[in-house]
């Protein structure tokens, strides 16, 4: 059985922008994502053991797309108590990749998982609070950053590991 889910990964340029944030945020109920699982999630599956290729062949029918153009928007938080700490996304990229997350939900629902409950918003995950803490809200200022979102990919979560990419899908431009 695994554990999966679609994303779209960031750029080495995000990834430095968001360097900075846990030497900004010294609340001790943080715990940061490692920079090598910064990822955009676009559609969580959870476990499934369905094949790869049956989880990937109705997402190719939804292909070709343009590549995404997205930019680093704030931060903040969901839940109250705070428990995920995020990184904002916008630019001309953030209306598109909306739809792609609707159509890629679609998709799962048609093979048996669980239709999203909350409207989709985009953002990359960059701490969650630690079992049994209250951690403060995140509100750290960031350096604007602009990147490319050229491929989709299915990642798999293995415990303690950087995601494993099971598939790679391209974004056209």
């Amino acid at each position: 059985m695994r554990r999966v889910f679609w994303a779209i990964g960031v750029s080495e340029a995000v990834r430095r922008a968001t360097r900075s944030l846990p030497g900004q945020v010294t609340d001790p109920a943080w715990r940061w994502t490692p920079e090598a699982n910064l990822h955009v999630t676009l559609k969580y599956l959870g476990e499934t053991e369905l094949e790869l290729e049956a989880l990937v062949a109705p997402v190719r029918a939804l292909l070709p797309r343009p590549a995404l153009d997205l930019e680093l928007q704030g931060t903040g938080t969901f839940g109250r108590p705070p428990r995920v700490a995020w990184v904002g996304l916008g630019g001309p990229g953030a209306e598109p990749l909306q739809a792609l997350a609707a159509d890629l939900d679609a998709v799962a629902t048609g093979l048996g998982f669980e239709p999203e409950r909350r409207g989709f918003t985009p953002h990359l995950t960059v701490a969650r609070a630690r079992r049994g803490q209250r951690p403060r809200p995140l509100r750290a200022p960031l350096d604007a950053v602009s990147f490319r979102a050229r491929d989709l990919r299915l990642l798999e979560s293995r415990a303690g590991q950087p995601y494993a990419t099971l598939a790679s899908l391209p974004l056209g431009g």
